[in-house]
C-alpha cells in the first residue's frame, strides 16, 4: 500500500556540559634555577559532539599548541595576596607570548621566582589565554584584567577562546611551573537533526540548513572580566551586531539520512562561538532547514523548506548547546468508521408477448 507523508519540524534545544580532563606534555624542567614553566590542562570535548575537535569548536590542549600558543602576564605582590586595588596599569613581572616547542611551552625572556628571604618566596598572581582569534588583554591601574574579542562572522571561520588564572604562587608550588586549568569562556552552538519515529517506506534527508540574524539582535563582540577569589569571570558583550546575511550563513549542505537518532548537522568546522548573552526574543535567529521525503511504491520525492526560529535562550559562559530539529512524518490513513449506503432500487417494466 502507498503511503504519503507530511513533514513537520520542531526545534528543541540540549545543553551539554564539560566532564573530563586533557592534560598535555608537561615541560621538562628548565636548566634554569628558579626558572618559571608553563603546563596547561584543557576541558574535553563535550559530550555529544563526538570525537572531533576542530579549531572552529572546541579548542583542545593540542590544538593550543599548533594555533599560536597562548599569552601569559602576571603580576608581583611580595608577601601579600593578589588584590586588583594594587595593580599597577600594567602586569610588572610578565607579559609574554607562551609557544609550543617539541615538547614544552617556551616564552622569552625568561622569568624567575622571586624570593623575599634565604625560605620565603614572593608570590606572583597570573592571567593566561588563547591567542588565536585575536583576542588582546586590557590592563587598568587598580582594576581586574579584562579581555577584548570580536567573533567572526560565518561560522566555519570561528575559533574558541580559553583563558584561566592563578593567583598567588611561589617558586615551592608544584615544582615552578604555573599550571593553567584554562576553561572555554565563549558559548558554543550546534545543530542537529532526527526523526521523531521510525517512518515505514519513507526516507528523510536534510539537504542544507542556513542560519540568519535578525539586524540588531545578536552582539559579535565584548569584553570578558577575568574571575577573582570572590567574583566570578563575566561578559559584557557590545556592538557590533552580527549582520543579517540575506544568502544565509551556511551550516550544511549535502545530504543527511535521518533517523531516531540525532544527526549533527555541523560538520567538524561549522559550530557557533558566540558571546555568552541572552537571547530575548524567539526569531532573533532562525534557520531554513532544506529536506527532502522520498516514499516507496512507486518512488516519490517532494523538497520543501521550513524556516524556524530559534527559541530565546540565555547562552552562557562555557556551555555548550545543542538545537536539536525533530521532524515528524504524518502518513495519509483511512477513516475506520466507512458508511455503505443502501442499493439503489430501479423498477424496469418488461413487456411479456
Amino acid at each position: 500500500m502507498k503511503k504519503h507523508y507530511f513533514l513537520a519540524a520542531t526545534a528543541a534545544l540540549a545543553l551539554w556540559s564539560c566532564t573530563s580532563n586533557e592534560v598535555d606534555n608537561l615541560p621538562a624542567a628548565l636548566e634554569e634555577s628558579n626558572a618559571i614553566g608553563f603546563g596547561t590542562f584543557l576541558p574535553r570535548i563535550p559530550q555529544g559532539y563526538g570525537a572531533a575537535a576542530p579549531k572552529a569548536s572546541n579548542l583542545t590542549a593540542t590544538l593550543l599548541q599548533t594555533n599560536g600558543g597562548f599569552k601569559a602576564f602576571a603580576y608581583y605582590t611580595a608577601s601579600s595576596a593578589w588584590s586588583s586595588g594594587s595593580l599597577s596599569t600594567a602586569p610588572d613581572f610578565m607579559d609574554a607570548d607562551v609557544t609550543w616547542a617539541t615538547s614544552s611551552w617556551t616564552y622569552s625572556p625568561i622569568k624567575y621566582w622571586p624570593k623575599l628571604g634565604s625560605n620565603d618566596w614572593g608570590k606572583v598572581s597570573f592571567f593566561g589565554f588563547s591567542k588565536a582569534g585575536g583576542a588582546a588583554a586590557s590592563y587598568a591601574a587598580g582594576a581586574v584584567p579584562t579581555i577584548t574579542f570580536t567573533t567572526q562572522e560565518s561560522a566555519s571561520a570561528q575559533v574558541d577562546l580559553v583563558a584561566d588564572t592563578a593567583y598567588d604562587r611561589t617558586g615551592g608550588d608544584n615544582g615552578g611551573m604555573v599550571k593553567f586549568n584554562f576553561a572555554h569562556i565563549l558559548s558554543m552552538v550546534g545543530f542537529s537533526a532526527k526523526l521523531q519515529a521510525d517512518y515505514a517506506d519513507a526516507t528523510v534527508k536534510v539537504k542544507s540548513l542556513k542560519l540568519y540574524y535578525k539586524v540588531g539582535t545578536v552582539k559579535k563582540a565584548g569584553t570578558y572580566t577575568f574571575p577573582t577569589r570572590s567574583t566570578p569571570g563575566g561578559w559584557v558583550p557590545a556592538e557590533p551586531y552580527f549582520a543579517h546575511n540575506a544568502a544565509g550563513d551556511q551550516l550544511f549542505s549535502g545530504e543527511a539520512t535521518l533517523s531516531t537518532a540525532p544527526s549533527n548537522l555541523c560538520g567538524t568546522d561549522k559550530y557557533l562561538m558566540l558571546i555568552p548573552q541572552e537571547i530575548t526574543t524567539a526569531g532573533d535567529m532562525y534557520v531554513e532547514l532544506e529536506y527532502s521525503v522520498t516514499t516507496a511504491t512507486p518512488d516519490l520525492t517532494v523538497t520543501n523548506t521550513a524556516t524556524i526560529n530559534l527559541p530565546a535562550t540565555p547562552f552562557g559562559l562555557g556551555k555548550a548547546y545543542t538545537f536539536i530539529f525533530s521532524l515528524t512524518l504524518n502518513p495519509v490513513v483511512f477513516d475506520t468508521n466507512i458508511e455503505v449506503g443502501p442499493w439503489g432500487v430501479k423498477d424496469d417494466i418488461i413487456p411479456i408477448p
